[in-house]
């Protein structure tokens, strides 16, 4: 009976408490880098100082070589052997000029500049233009009014310019050209007919007086 009343206190008893570990907090999320939206302004302002502050030089090559070289229309020197660079500030853009003095050519502009598209090996390489002859021919004697004059480049095909006697014709140059040329006039006024040749510079003003030969 003692033994039954023991066991039966003992079955009585509250069980211990168990122990529960406490719930672990949720890991922080890791911080994002912040951006540093600066940075590409600073680089920005670096490269404009610098553009402020530099300048450029560059190496000419003009075709012919006869030119006056201008910047921003100012004449700056002749090329030549001895002056074939030309320097510029990097700030702003700049107009650079080949100008030729004899007027064979037409004038050849180049734009430069940190807004524009730099030369490939800072060279500044140019065929200028030439300009046309201007051909005025009369006659000795007088042609009369129908006279046809024909003036033509022998050594291109074609079958030349009509011109009219005391008028300006242009001779054209092209760019496989070389600054002067020979040239073909052939007159015929019905009565005489006459043909020679006549050596004539790019850019040229020049009278030529033809003597017409009485055909046979």
């Amino acid at each position: 009976m003692r033994a039954a009343a023991t066991l039966a206190q003992e079955s009585a008893r509250p069980a211990p408490p168990v122990a529960v570990a406490p719930p672990r907090p949720a890991p922080e999320p890791a911080a994002r880098p912040t951006p540093h939206t600066d940075e590409p302004k600073r680089h920005l302002a670096a490269a404009r100082t610098i553009a402020r502050e530099a300048s450029r030089t560059f190496t000419l090559g003009p075709t012919p070589q006869n030119v006056d070289v201008y910047l921003d229309g100012q004449k700056q020197f002749a090329y030549d052997t001895d002056h074939k660079t030309l320097t510029v500030s990097w700030n702003e853009d700049h107009v650079v000029e080949f100008r030729s003095p004899a007027g064979c050519c037409f004038v050849e502009k180049i734009d430069v500049g940190p807004d524009r598209p730099l030369p490939p090996d800072a060279i500044i390489a140019r065929r200028l233009k030439w300009r046309p002859a201007a051909l005025r021919i009369t006659t000795e004697p007088e042609a009369a009014r129908g006279a046809r004059i024909m003036v033509r480049d022998p050594h291109r095909g074609g079958a030349g310019t009509l011109a009219r006697a005391g008028e300006e014709v242009d001779v054209p140059f092209f760019a496989e050209d070389e600054g002067s040329k020979e040239i073909e006039i052939a007159i015929d006024s019905g009565d005489a007919f006459t043909s020679e040749r006549l050596t004539v510079r790019a850019g040229q003003h020049v009278s030529h007086v033809v003597k017409l030969k009485a055909s046979n």
